[in-house]
């Protein structure tokens, strides 16, 4: 009987049958892929069939075999497994086939331990690649023989992953799954809207119960607002629940007792019912997706509380800052105010101009302390005039040299301005003077000879003013370039950080902007900054 040409047959017969196989098995050189049903694995204790498995096996081809372990063939398949060690499970089998690189077989079997009297026999190469992809489909599909033993013999319900799309079958898989919560549930809300579906479900109240129950944990992370605050305020009154803030998104997840999970997608966010909401739903018991999706679930709620905290503390650190520099603000006027009238008409002393040096330096930071709380609140407000920015300029200059005019640092630094002409601009006069004196004594600190030019001028073409501050101190460094305008970065170790930080929100809040380089020749760097007209 030639097997080898291209040709499709039906054999019967025990004789034939067994003689079909042997010329399959003896053809086949690198895999035999056999699928059988539950009553399969019975074949392979006949002593032929199984001396043909031995041969595969001796000849080192690899041999994958997919059935259906049951309690009535649980043992045949241990012995089977180890003759085939890459052996599957699958639910719900029907009827079996071999398939190898070259040949296909598909028998049929009508009861336990009987031979096999007919098969359909095939070598047109087009139908065993068809064989072949169905069975890959199927092996994708399919989970290792050990774990369902162990599930079988230990009585342990058998892990499954479901896709479901209909939205009534979603809604029954969402509500059984709260319901079979025993000690714990981990639901993630997308939107607001999400829990108050729950509650006309009757979950919430499902989950009240839980949370009643001694060592329980119910946590959700869902987005709070109008349409969910009081729903929230009822479960925290009446239980032991936690909830964390977060944000709307797409899908939402919910993970009882570390045993099953649902995910489920968001279609329409804004649906008044649950139905039109949600659109696909996966529901699991799978071990390893579920802890997956668990670790998912413990960072997202680990960074929301970290969020949490850190908005508290800042909140926290708003509000001392503010207070301080209120109540830093009234001493400070007046050592200010007494400093200036002790040298009006008279010649001060070095002390009395370091006095009032400092001053103003105290009355600055009272100052950027006071801009940052503002900052950090958005409620940053632009007092807008119109102004000539040159004559700004030139105060803010004036003023620096009045109160250095005697110390070493303007002996060795000279400050630079050319005006030309006016400069006319509607803005916040005092927070741009506040801006242009933070880049002079920011240049200050880091220039100990030579000069700081400032120019300002006009770039009709972009409908801009833009002011440049160029120093030849010692330049920035590269590693604080990236963040130089960042808040509570300094390239020393006096100062707060907070000038260049309070310019660059001011600078923004006008619609304009800021930034640095160092310069060309290696001397010193530039900061300059736009503004519209």
């Amino acid at each position: 009987m030639l097997i080898n040409s291209e040709r499709t047959e039906v054999f019967h017969g025990n004789e034939n049958v067994l003689k079909i196989w042997t010329k399959c098995v003896n053809n086949t050189e690198q895999e035999m892929n056999i699928y059988l049903d539950s009553a399969g694995p019975s074949l392979y204790e006949i002593p032929d069939y199984k001396k043909a498995l031995m041969f595969l096996k001796s000849r080192g081809t690899r041999i994958k075999c997919i059935t259906e372990i049951t309690r009535d063939n649980v043992d045949l398949c241990k012995r089977l497994l180890k003759i085939i060690p890459e052996l599957r499970h699958l639910d719900g089998i029907k009827g079996g086939f071999s398939v190898s690189e070259k040949e296909y077989v598909s028998s049929v079997m009508t009861k336990e331990s009987v031979p096999m009297t007919q098969v359909i026999y095939s070598s047109v190469e087009q139908l065993v690649e068809e064989q072949r992809y169905i069975f890959d489909t199927l092996w994708n599909k399919s989970i290792p023989a050990e774990r369902k033993i162990k599930e079988v013999e230990g009585g342990l319900e058998p892990e499954f992953l479901d896709v479901i799309y209909d939205q009534k079958n979603g809604i029954e898989v969402i509500i059984d799954i709260v319901r079979r919560a025993n000690k714990e549930a981990l639901l993630l809300m997308p939107t607001s809207r999400a829990l108050a579906h729950l509650h006309r479900l009757g979950l919430v109240e499902e989950l009240i119960k839980l949370a009643s129950k001694k060592s329980s944990e119910i946590r959700i992370i869902c987005p709070i607002d109008d349409e969910n605050s009081s729903l929230i305020e009822h479960m925290l009154s009446s239980s032991s629940v936690r909830f964390l803030k977060g944000d709307n998104a797409h899908a939402g997840m919910i993970l009882v007792d570390d045993s099953k999970f649902a995910v489920f997608e968001i279609k329409d966010s804004k649906a008044n019912q649950l139905l039109d909401t949600i659109g696909f739903t996966i529901y699991s018991n799978n071990k390893a997706s579920l802890y997956s999706f668990k670790s998912f679930f413990e960072s997202l709620w680990n960074l929301n509380e970290l969020n949490e905290k850190l908005k508290r503390r800042d909140e926290e650190q708003s509000e001392f800052i503010n207070i301080a520099s209120h109540e830093l603000k009234t001493p400070i006027q007046t050592i200010l105010t007494y400093s200036e009238l002790l040298q009006d008409g008279n010649e001060s002393t070095e002390y009395e101009e370091a006095i009032l040096r400092n001053s103003k330096r105290l009355h600055r930071l009272a100052n950027n302390l006071l801009n940052l709380t503002k900052i950090q609140n958005k409620l940053l407000k632009l007092e807008k005039e119109g102004f000539d920015l040159n004559d700004s300029v030139l105060t803010v200059i004036k003023d620096f040299q009045y109160q250095f005019r005697n110390h070493e640092l303007l002996k060795n630094v000279k400050i630079l301005f050319n005006k030309s002409g006016s400069l006319y601009i509607n803005a916040d006069k005092e927070r741009l003077i506040q801006v242009i004196s933070n880049l002079i004594d920011n240049a200050l600190r880091f220039t100990s000879e030579g000069s700081i030019t400032i120019t300002a001028e006009e770039k009709k073409s972009d409908n801009l003013i833009q002011v440049n501050v160029k120093d030849s101190g010692s330049g920035i460094e590269p590693e604080i370039m990236s963040k130089l305008f960042s808040k509570f970065v300094r390239r020393q170790k006096s100062g707060t950080g907070l000038g260049l930080y309070i310019s660059k929100n001011i600078i923004e809040a006008h619609g304009g902007k800021i930034w640095a380089r160092n310069n060309s020749n290696g001397k010193g760097a530039t900061f300059s900054f736009t503004l519209p007209i």
